[in-house]
């Protein structure tokens, strides 16, 4: 059933039926299909036809897996119900959350301060409030449902649940269907989540949430005496282990070099060591606990939780790193991340299930799916590019000025930033400001914040307030100049006049001195590859398309994009960021002759 068959007045898209049409392949022929839908498509009608219609013949359960809360809210609230009134269908939707989304009512009861719930304290089944809890009533109500909407991490720790109980246990319902949706983002959530961290703040909770002082008057008097000092010499220790690690270097990547150092291990081994000592030492004490069975449990959770945190600061010191691992010390934390999350998605995703369908409107680099494939482990697939129905070639101008300093030389932010200034007053404002380090942009607020004000502009900048709040300031404010980093980057539509202008400050390339940036490209090189132009490339040039792709959100939009990074024209490698633009008229000239073009530009059609 095509979409213009089903509503006789929908907008004809040619690359949408192509889309719905590739979905449905994906589920009558078990394939994994690939689609990059150029912004404009309507990709969400595209796949979740084909889903509901199969649910409703087959009564098999799709997962549909998202990035951003906005998509899942736009697919459960608006999307998903006008799709099943319109065709009738009688079939059950779900959106699920994890458990740090609901209310533990054990912890209400008790009247804590923090009462989400979370996986260290809950007792499942054993808990007095189960029948009620809402976590596992969403989860009991999932199990009937023949489309569940969840986010990426949920979807992981399902696959990982199902692998680590060799499938007995699961996060969801038994489903062999699933549509990734925002699917760029999966190496970095997979990455995130199958990472383990460790800081001062997890381990505090832990001990101080797993005795009370109510506990203490039912034991023995001895116990009763001893557990808090013993808590208290722990958390003298664990102090002072985390205030030398908050002392270290931030993003300080650990090689095998350092860990093995004489004065890593003696330093920083021995505070784990005596932590690790103290926390047995505190553990064994509270294993006596003459507790009731409630509670018993819940002590038992959190023991086995603190003692899996001992073990790990422990091997993160002492144990030798494995080559798919990286180390090192963020915002005072312990981290331990996979460089290659490629082999457990091959096994969990694309080799066990019938239908996987991954989608965005930025998959591929230089229309390639090649680095997509490398980094998620996929071996065969079907492979579809559905281009923007927008006519960039009359709603888009792409700027980048030449006698710009390159974005290292220390003259580089001055230059730019009167270059900002020009800009904005041939938009008039209405503009975004994208930097790729919030280091950078204060340092360009503090250069224009005082100039802007004189010339009539409104400057918001990420981080004054929510990103929610800042975005709807922004919309509602004339002259209007929004300032923002990575997060700004995507998955922010402004539709109309209100956004004419956006300004890319230097070609977004991680930073070298990223810890996991840094492991991966080494693995690459190690293994015969070209780190750069495998990895550092190609993820650069999805991340600049995403910041391309803010501009032109609906057909009767018209602005300018502007890069200020020139080695986009001096370097052999800025071809590659041209080929996976979309058709726009591009401008390559000095500063004055630019701004007499964006004059020009804007001169036509914009409102003051």
């Amino acid at each position: 059933m095509k979409l213009n068959e089903l509503f006789p007045n929908f907008e004809d898209r040619p690359g949408q039926e192509a889309m719905r049409l590739a979905v449905v392949q994906a589920y009558e022929d078990q394939q994994t299909v690939l689609i990059e839908a150029g912004t404009g498509i309507g990709k969400t009608f595209a796949y979740l036809l084909p889903a509901i219609l199969w649910a409703q013949k087959h009564q098999e359960c799709t997962v549909i897996s998202t990035h951003t809360i906005s998509l899942q809210q736009q697919l459960v609230e608006k999307d998903l119900p006008f799709l099943l009134n319109r065709l009738n269908a009688q079939i059950k939707v779900i959106l699920l959350k994890g458990m740090r989304h609901f209310t533990c009512l054990k912890k209400e009861a008790e009247g804590l301060h923090e009462t989400y719930a979370d996986y260290d304290s809950c007792t499942h089944g054993s808990c007095p409030f189960y029948q009620k809890c809402p976590y596992f009533k969403q989860r009991r109500a999932a199990e009937s449902a023949q489309i569940i909407v969840v986010n990426h991490h949920l979807l992981l720790a399902d696959l990982a649940l199902r692998r680590s109980s060799q499938g007995q246990f699961s996060v969801l319902p038994d489903y062999d269907r699933v549509i990734v949706d925002e699917a760029h983002h999966l190496e970095e959530v997979a990455t995130e989540h199958f990472a383990t961290s460790m800081s001062r703040k997890v381990l505090m909770k832990l001990i101080l949430r797993m005795v009370k002082d109510t506990m203490l008057s039912r034991q023995e008097d001895l116990l009763a005496l001893h557990l808090p000092l013993k808590r208290r010499e722990l958390l003298d220790v664990l102090d002072r282990c985390f205030r030398w690690i908050e002392n270290q270097e931030e993003n300080i990547r650990v090689t095998e070099a350092i860990r093995s150092g004489s004065l890593w291990q003696e330093e920083l081994g021995r505070l784990v060591q005596h932590t690790c000592d103290e926390g047995k030492a505190f553990l064994d004490l509270v294993s006596q606990l003459q507790l009731e069975k409630e509670i018993k449990n819940e002590v038992s959770s959190l023991s086995a939780r603190l003692q899996q945190c001992f073990a790990f600061m422990h091997a993160w010191v002492y144990q030798a790193l494995s080559p798919n691992e990286v180390r090192w010390i963020e915002q005072g934390s312990l981290v331990s991340a996979s460089l290659d999350i490629a082999p457990f998605l091959k096994e969990q995703l694309f080799s066990k299930l019938k239908t996987i369908v991954l989608c965005s409107a930025t998959l591929t680099a230089s229309k390639d799916f090649g680095y997509l494939c490398r980094r998620l482990g996929i071996e065969q697939s079907q492979q579809y590019m559905f281009e923007s129905p927008f006519d960039y070639s009359q709603q888009a101008l792409f700027a980048i000025p030449e006698d710009l300093p390159d974005p290292d030389h220390p003259e580089f932010l001055q230059q730019a930033s009167s270059w900002i200034y020009e800009a904005l007053c041939c938009s008039g404002g209405h503009a975004f400001v994208l930097f790729t380090s919030y280091t950078m942009l204060k340092e360009c607020q503090m250069l224009l914040q005082q100039k802007l004000l004189d010339g009539g502009f409104i400057l918001f900048s990420q981080g004054e307030l929510e990103r929610h709040e800042l975005l709807e300031a922004y919309r509602t404010t004339p002259r209007a100049v929004l300032f923002g980093t990575d997060s700004f980057w995507e998955g922010v539509d402004v539709v109309g006049e209100n956004l004419r202008l956006v300004m890319l400050m230097r070609l977004p390339f991680k930073s070298p001195s990223d810890p996991l940036f840094q492991a991966r490209s080494e693995k690459i090189s190690q293994e015969g590859g070209s780190a750069f132009f495998e990895y550092a490339l190609p993820q650069a040039i999805v991340k600049f398309r995403q910041g391309f792709g803010r501009l032109i959100r609906h057909k009767n939009d018209r602005g300018s994009i502007i890069c200020l990074d020139r080695r986009l024209i001096k370097k052999g490698y800025g071809k590659r960021f041209f080929r996976s633009l979309p058709n726009c008229p591009i401008h390559i000239a000095k500063r004055a002759d630019l701004s007499q073009t964006l004059r020009a530009f804007y001169g036509k059609g914009f409102s003051s």
